[in-house]
């Protein structure tokens, strides 16, 4: 657009008119078209301002236009109102800006070619032509102009800006709507939670009255069965007492028979004594006569014994006897007898009482078999003690045990060996490079996840706070509680809070221990020494399930306990309770039970033991040690369980280790009392040593506090959570592990799992392949898994290492036993029949261990394995 002065210099009159006229059509159809689109409070608000805007008047105009004499057109006023025109609500303001582009486009041009534009050029809704205005001829044409532009300008301007107005507006208004339909939508969805929650609350309601309704039947049924087996169980006892009494009225009966005989006999003797000394005084009163007759009484001497003799002679005839000393030899023959028969009827009743016992406890069939195999066993014990036989098993056990020595203790070039005290004291770094060197040696890949049990945690941010927890208390000692407080307190509360996992009452105590094995040790002392203050028993006997811990086989062998196993038959594998029933008699001190046990992972029916344990007034012994802490989260973390802890009323004890899935430190256990009575028959209490009065709770004097500590430390850091969270995840891993086993078609065809385990083990055999095989080559793989036996079979114990690593164990373990089946194959096309002859270690042992009735030679090689442990 060119500049003002050359354009509007050479502006006539007619040329202004024309571009009066053409503002006033623009004006008049952009006021008629704000009105069209306005409410009536926006008009009546329009002319309003409209009225206050003439009674300004022109004051708020530039002074080149407020300077024309005559009043300003009409459409300057409609100019300004423009710019008080409240929101448009529906406008088509882009055809509005067009036709004000327009129109501007036509003023420019008619301008600049000085030729005055036609009104009915410019689009508009109002065909009527502007009135004309007179124009002052002295009115500068420059001024006026100017004053055309301004209106132009601020017509554009006013209309651009409305536009921004209207869009936020606009904007505005759809942000109270949204925000009005999301109050809106929000307030139905808190509406229909309210109902939907409402039905919840309906539908939980009704389904508790049901289940309450079904729990009170099932109870009530429950009940009623509980008190027909009580009855049953009561007419059992009391045909079995009547059986007792009839088996005691018999042998009594044959001891009175056995003491008529005995009296029948000794009076039978003494009157065949008493007729062999008067036919022995007969005799010799005949020979007295015979002697005096034949006697002649030629000498004094004669005559004097021949006188005494006549009186002697006559005093026999008189009936007289010469007094004699009574000798003592027929008492003490008497006695003898008598003592010897007494102490052999003692003997007759002993052992046939045994013999009902066992006939009652084993019946006819396990009687016989039992004694079966006490002979089988006798009978290869005395043939492997032949001479020959004897060298040549000596000679293989020397082998073995040589072989294990090479694999277990170091040898060849680069071994260090420190068998004396180095004479001077080594520097720190020293010390600390020959343990970073034992720390390296070679060894199952643990931290890989590749070994079954024994480790049950092994992360870094634990391990580093039961290390400073250990420093912290590193020379503390229980046995000293005065001088570690701390210690004592820590040592407490970790006993209080695993007895608040296992549901323990008001009242119960328990101790901290060394391990599982010492826990099993405490339980079996305690309650043998129960039996012996209240019952007198002097020699107990304790029944255990045959997968019981062999700790309970140990207690047996250190404090004299009689040990009866009972069989876990398939295909539950566990205890059968009808046979532990049968085994319970006078002398029986303890009963138990395995939540799980090592072996299977199968935990046995402990309601139905405890039942039992109340009804005969037992103790119940409860091993969970294997279980531990994962067990009282079973159910919280999502997995089926079993009744197992202080809620059953038959439970007097638990065992169990927080240094498995606690994940305490090795060396940490517990063992858990119903009461803080049965705690105290554990106790050992020296009052009278000379050292001062000497107490301890358990089989250790002086224990390490750091351990205590440490575990301590786990059990906070872990916490609930923590505790979950690890039985989710090695529960998990288990359930995984046995469905692959179960329906991976690379395994469920040649192996079988043992059981319905709940817990972190699972055990598993093959009909098709030698199981010890696949251990010993999974051991090959790198994989340490526990080999079982009776029946031969391997398990695998899940803990945190082994759930990262589930997956390639399992494809470690399908891949062995596809090389097995190839062997077998192959074994078959040879000819050689299927299950060759075993092969590795772990094979030829069991296989020997099994196959034995005497079970010395494997009693050597583990003697031989324990010794190699010691050798530097």
């Amino acid at each position: 657009m060119a500049s003002s002065s050359t354009i509007l210099d050479p502006i006539d009159d007619s040329t202004a008119v024309s571009l009066h006229s053409c503002a006033s059509s623009i004006i008049t159809t952009t006021t008629k078209f704000s009105l069209e689109t306005l409410s009536q409070d926006d008009q009546s608000s329009i002319g309003t301002r409209w009225e206050r805007q003439h009674r300004l008047g022109n004051a708020g105009r530039p002074h080149s236009v407020t300077s024309i004499a005559h009043p300003a057109p009409p459409y300057a006023e409609a100019v300004d109102s423009t710019l008080l025109l409240p929101n448009h609500r529906n406008g088509d303001f882009q055809g509005l800006l067009s036709r004000l582009a327009e129109a501007t486009e036509r003023i420019e041009e008619a301008a600049s070619i000085n030729e005055p534009l036609a009104p009915s050029t410019i689009a508009s809704d109002d065909t009527t032509p502007a009135p004309e205005s007179p124009i002052d001829p002295e009115v500068d044409q420059q001024s006026q102009a100017a004053y055309y532009s301004n209106v132009v300008r601020t017509l554009d301007s006013n209309y651009t800006a409305e536009l921004e107005r209207l869009r936020q507006k606009h904007a505005q208004d759809l942000a109270v709507m949204r925000h009005d339909i999301d109050q809106a939508y929000r307030t139905q969805w808190k509406a229909k939670n309210r109902e939907i929650e409402k039905i919840r609350e309906e539908a939980a309601a009704a389904r508790d009255v049901e289940v309450n309704q079904i729990r009170a039947e099932s109870e009530s049924r429950i009940a009623g069965l509980e008190e027909k087996v009580q009855q049953l169980e009561t007419v059992l006892a009391e045909q079995a007492e009547k059986k007792d009494e009839e088996h005691h009225l018999a042998i009594e009966k044959a001891r009175h028979e056995i003491e008529d005989l005995w009296e029948k006999r000794w009076s039978d003797r003494t009157r065949v004594e008493s007729e062999e000394k008067e036919r022995a005084e007969v005799k010799r009163q005949a020979e007295l006569k015979d002697k005096f007759t034949r006697r002649d009484s030629g000498s004094l001497g004669s005559l004097v014994d021949n006188h005494f003799r006549r009186e002697e002679l006559m005093g026999i005839n008189c009936g007289l006897s010469i007094p004699k000393p009574k000798s003592t030899s027929n008492v003490l023959a008497i006695g003898t007898d008598l003592l010897r028969n007494i102490l052999f009827l003692l003997f007759l009743l002993r052992w046939t009482r045994k013999s009902v016992l066992k006939l009652r406890g084993r019946g006819p069939f396990g009687t016989l078999f039992d004694t079966y195999a006490f002979l089988r066993r006798a009978s290869y014990a005395i043939f492997l003690r032949l001479p020959g036989v004897r060298s040549q098993v000596q000679s293989q056990v020397s082998e073995a045990i040589e072989k294990l020595e090479s694999k277990l203790v170091p040898q060849g070039p680069g071994t260090s060996r420190y068998l004396t005290l180095p004479k001077e004291g080594w520097t720190d770094q020293q010390v600390r490079a020959e343990l970073e060197k034992l720390g390296e040696m070679k060894h199952t890949r643990w931290e890989d996840g590749r070994v079954s049990g024994a480790v049950y945690h092994g992360e870094d941010t634990l391990v580093k706070v039961q290390s400073e927890a250990f420093e912290r208390f590193m020379v503390s000692n229980p046995i000293h509680p005065d001088v570690f407080p701390g210690v004592r307190k820590m040592e407490a509360e970790i006993v209080a809070m695993v007895l608040a996992l296992f549901n323990a009452p008001v009242g119960a105590a328990g101790v901290t221990t060394s391990g599982g094995t010492e826990s099993i040790l405490m339980a079996c002392l305690s309650a043998r020494q129960k039996a012996h203050a209240e019952r007198g028993v002097t020699e107990p006997e304790m029944i255990i399930p045959e997968t019981a811990h062999a700790a309970f086989h140990k207690a047996a062998s250190y404090f004299n306990i009689h040990v009866h196993q009972v069989a876990c038959p398939a295909p539950s594998y566990g205890v059968s309770v009808k046979a532990v029933s049968r085994l319970i008699n006078s002398n029986t001190i303890l009963l138990v039970g395995s939540a799980p046990n090592f072996p299977h992972g199968i935990i046995d029916d402990i309601s139905a033991l405890s039942r039992l344990a109340l009804r005969r007034h037992l103790p119940l012994h409860v091993d969970c040690c294997l279980g531990s802490f994962l067990m009282p989260f079973l159910s919280r973390a999502g997995f089926a369980t079993q009744p197992y802890d202080f809620n059953l009323k038959g439970v007097t004890s638990i065992s169990c280790d927080t240094h498995k899935y606690g994940f305490a430190p090795k060396g940490n256990s517990t063992l858990l009392y119903r009461t803080a009575a049965l705690r105290t028959y554990q106790y050992f209490i020296s009052p009278d040593w000379s050292g001062g009065v000497y107490g301890s709770s358990g089989i250790a004097g002086s224990r390490p506090g750091s351990l205590i500590a440490s575990c301590w430390a786990s059990l906070m850091s872990v916490g609930e959570k923590g505790y979950i969270d690890s039985c989710h995840a090695i529960v998990g891993t288990a359930k995984k592990i046995e469905t692959a086993i179960r329906e991976n078609p690379a395994l469920k065809d040649d192996l079988t799992v043992l059981g319905k385990p709940l817990v972190s083990v699972v055990a598993f055999t093959s009909s098709t392949l030698n199981i010890y095989d696949i251990a010993d080559s999974m051991s090959a793989k790198g994989w340490h898994l526990n080999a079982l036996q009776n029946p031969p079979a391997m398990h695998v114990a899940v803990t945190m290492p082994i759930v990262k690593v589930a997956d390639h164990l399992l494809e470690g373990l399908a891949a062995v036993v596809e090389d097995e089946k190839e062997r077998e194959r192959v074994r078959v096309v040879e000819g050689k029949g299927k299950k060759g002859q075993a092969r590795g270690d772990t094979a030829a042992l069991y296989g020997v261990a099994g196959s034995l009735p005497d079970k010395s030679v494997v009693v050597q090689l583990a003697g031989g394995f324990l010794d190699t442990l010691y050798k530097a």
